[in-house]
Formats: C-alpha cells, structure tokens, sequence
C-alpha cells in the first residue's frame, strides 16, 4: 500500500512595522497607537470588513466573512439576532447578547458569545477556528491571528497507515469479524455490514485487495477524511470467473475514546472495471435449456419495468426478505416519478460456468426528456430449486446520455 497523505503550508508572517509618535516639547510622550488585527487563513490574509477588536483578551471578527472563508453556510436571523453556520461536518449556532453557544447541537463550556461593535456582529475568532478544527495561532508582538489546517502528526499518520492497512488485509481475506471490528461503534454502516457479511456465501469467490493512492482531503486532530483507490483482483488459484474492479473509496475515520482511530464512514465515490470491453467478447457454448431460461430471465426483468410492477421485477433477483422490501419500496417510488420504457440489446452471454453466467446487454431508457444507453453486466445463477436469478449486485459498465 502506498500512501501520499496530502499536507498544508502556511506562508511565513512578516512582522508590522512599529509606529513611534514623539511627545511634544513639554507634554508627555504619548503611547503608540496598536498595529491593526490581520487574520490569516492557510497563508492567505483575510479582507475583513469590520476590523477586528480585542476585548477581554479575545479577539473578535465580523462573523459572515469568517464563516464563508471557512466554508460554512451562513444564516442571520436579524429580530433574533442568530447566526448560523454550517458546513458538512459542523454547525455552530450563536446569538448575540446571550452565552447560549452550540456546536453540532451541543452546549459550549464557557461563557462563549457574540458581541455587537457599530452596529456589525462579531464572533470570537479562536473559538470558531477550534471548533472548525483549525490550529490557531496568536502573535502578539505582530498581532497577527493565524489559522491554519492541521497536518498529521508522524504518530497520527502511523495511526491512520495502520487502519488502512489492516482495512486493506482484511478486504482481502475475507476475514469478516476483523473486518468489522474496525468500524466505529457508532457508524450508520455498522448494522447493514454485519448483516451482508452474515448473509455471505462461505463458497464465494476469493479475491485480493490492493490499496493505492491514498491521499488526505481532510483533517481537525478527531477526524480524517480519505480518499483511497482499491484495486480487486481474483486470488491466485481461483478458477472462478472473476472481473477486476477498481474503487475510488472516501473513508471517514475518527478518533476513539482509548485514542484508536477507527472508519466511522466508507462510500464508494466510482467503481471501473478495466477488463470489461475484452471480457463481454467471449462467446462459450451454452446448453439450449440453459440459455432459454437465463434470456427468459432477462425478458421478465425488462417487462416488469415497462409494466411498472415493482413486486414482478424483485421476483427476477435473488433476494431476502429484507433486501426485497427495499427493493419494492424503492421500484415503487421510481415508477410513481417516472414513466420510462426500457428495451435490452447487444445480449451475450460471455461467461457460463455450471450454475453461473454473466451476461452483458446494452439497456436503453426512454424517459419524456432524456434516452440514456447503459452497458450493464449481469450475473445470473441457478438456485437450489432450478430457477435461474438475477444477483443484485450488478456491474455499470459505462452510461451516456443519447439525443
């Protein structure tokens, strides 16, 4: 497995100049006047529209210009007096003229609030860079307020290797209890794991993993966001058809209570499959039975769409019963939005092992304001009781939009 993790610079700071006043012959001296407040994001200085205060030993800045510099969404609510900002992992709600401070719902410690200066709102700068999960800085010779995104610690870096490796080894094996067990307690994935890997076949095909390209696109010190290219071949000495696949994955991973780190969130963001153009050529021989009822197969699938029958379209897969009242649901809602017509061309059956075929087919979707031509590959297999189903777990190949 290599890993690039992707790191931040801050530009160094140049000191401001002094500004000496001289007294007057016979008064006395008077204090310089104080360098302005600069606010630095990521090395570059931020155009504030209010200045920045000092008040109480903290520094406050006009709230819409800091918010939307770190990406958040804001919202004013000018009779309340209530800002809002919110970006994809943290909401920071305040109001001015009270301590009532919440971050992700929860109550801040301290008596954190906004302040009102020439009929402009201002936030404590600290504390929305801290709860952003940025690394503030204060120079007080300079006065200059530098925020910047943390970068791993070698500790923290060896932490994050250490997941993804052994994410990566237990993809491979199989191996289904180490597997889970890096996931977070907490995940929304957790359940829907447990219950595929419980549900697979012990006879499924053996396949390697190999992880690649691993880059960090985000990172506050209790969370890290990345994104890994995985790479899924079949194990040497596996006879089985097998189409390698390549994911890009984003895997979410936060740090635990006992300072572990473990995958809170895992999306696969695009999945290719190289081999497939060369592999749908094939055209073995196929026993008359056999082709008659996979091809019928497909011939129920596609007429349960046009028909907009969403239990007959579930009865052409092999489904449990959970997987099956998704899938209803789903179909359900899809037909009541839309009234598309589908066909199926180009069918071939490229592979066929005993029990098993994968076939490929070119499948077009005529809506009211698009056709779309979509290269799907099936694998169709023979139950216990001799009808041949679809496995939901079918490849995209490639998609276009047609005039």
């Amino acid at each position: 497995m290599k890993s690039s993790l992707m790191k931040r610079s801050s530009a160094l700071l140049v000191g401001a100049a002094l500004t000496l006043s001289f007294a007057q012959p016979g008064m006395a001296a008077q204090a310089a006047a104080p360098s302005p407040i600069k606010v630095v994001l990521a090395g570059e200085e931020l155009a504030m529209k209010v200045a920045p205060v000092v008040q109480s030993n903290t520094v406050y800045v006009e709230f819409r210009t800091l918010f939307q510099a770190l990406g958040y969404e804001v919202g004013y609510d000018a009779k309340t007096k209530k800002i809002v900002g919110e970006s994809e992992s943290t909401r920071i709600q305040m109001q001015l003229g009270t301590t009532n401070t919440l971050v992700n719902g929860k109550a801040t410690q301290g008596a954190v609030k906004p302040i009102a200066v020439n009929g402009s709102t201002l936030v404590p700068l600290r504390f929305v860079g801290e709860a952003s999960g940025l690394d503030v800085t204060w120079n007080n010779k300079t006065r200059v307020v530098e925020l910047n995104y943390p970068v791993p610690t070698e500790k923290e870096y060896a932490a994050l290797t250490e997941v993804l490796a052994k994410l990566e080894t237990a993809s491979s094996s199989a191996e289904k209890t180490g597997y889970l067990a890096l996931f977070a307690a907490n995940s929304p994935q957790l359940a829907d794991l447990k219950a595929q890997l419980e549900a697979a076949d012990e006879d499924d095909i053996r396949t390697d993993t190999v992880f690649d390209d691993v880059e960090l696109l985000a990172f506050d010190r209790k969370t890290a966001v990345l994104s890994v290219e995985a790479t899924t071949t079949k194990e040497a000495g596996e006879t089985r058809f097998y189409l390698e696949q390549n994911d890009l994955l984003t895997i979410t991973v936060d740090l635990q209570a006992d300072g572990s780190w473990k995958i809170y969130d895992l999306t696969v963001d695009d999945t290719i499959y190289p081999g497939a153009e060369e592999a749908v050529k094939q055209k073995p021989a196929v026993p008359d039975a056999d082709k008659a009822a996979i091809l019928a197969v497909l011939e129920a699938n596609v007429k349960a769409l046009n028909d907009e029958n969403a239990e007959a379209l579930a009865a052409t897969y092999s489904l449990n019963a959970a997987e099956k009242t998704d899938f209803v649901d789903y179909y359900k809602e899809f037909f009541a939005d839309y009234d598309d017509t589908f066909s199926h061309d180009a069918i071939n059956i490229f592979v066929y092992e005993e029990g098993v075929a994968h076939v490929s087919f070119i499948e077009h979707e005529q809506g009211d304001d698009a056709h779309y031509s979509t290269h799907y590959i099936y694998t169709i297999e023979k139950s216990a009781d001799g009808k041949w189903l679809i496995n939901p777990d079918v490849k995209l190949i490639s998609s276009e939009e047609l005039e």
